[in-house]
């Protein structure tokens, strides 16, 4: 009976295993197009479209009520960006300013703190906004954008910032 069960492993590892491949070969192709100019992301946008927040948010306490300042949550946003997805080198590069990204994170939170979803997303008219939850690797989440156009707007929630970055990735290219 063991023998079955090993067998079983073995088979979902290797499945496992094809997987990875073919998801790292998907990848591969992105960057190749990204590198030979056949795509052209417009990589400022997507930045200010990624809320990465870091786990030492500052708060500050207010008559007895602990709040975040909302331009302290923008500029650690924006901290967050460049210290783990490179928006410090486009901000060497001179295609942004440090202050400018802050800005413009800044303008997508409402005075109490809630996400401006059409600021965020850039959109002029009304959209539903669609979340999905552990998104992992974001592949889901943005077939769905991709085919949904600009008929709503789509959200990838995920913890794990690998898969973050991955999902950013994605989104970008």
């Amino acid at each position: 009976a063991s023998g079955g069960l090993a067998s079983e492993a073995d088979s979902s590892f290797q499945a496992h295993q094809t997987s990875c491949q073919l998801e790292q070969g998907l990848d591969i192709d992105y960057l190749r197009q990204f590198a030979t100019g056949t795509s052209s992301p417009q990589l400022l946008d997507f930045f200010a479209r990624t809320l990465l927040f870091s786990s030492t948010a500052t708060s500050e306490n207010a008559g007895g009520v602990k709040r975040k300042v909302l331009g302290h949550v923008a500029a650690g946003v924006v901290d967050e960006l460049a210290r783990t997805f490179g928006l410090d080198r486009c901000i060497r590069l001179g295609l942004a300013t440090r202050d400018g990204m802050v800005q413009r994170m800044q303008s997508c939170f409402s005075a109490k703190g809630h996400i401006l979803w059409h600021k965020l997303f850039g959109t002029t008219r009304d959209v539903p906004v669609k979340l999905e939850i552990c998104s992992g690797g974001g592949e889901w989440a943005a077939a769905q954008a991709k085919s949904e156009g600009k008929d709503a707007s789509w959200v990838a929630l995920e913890i794990m910032r690998d898969r973050t970055h991955k999902a950013f990735s994605r989104m970008v290219l």
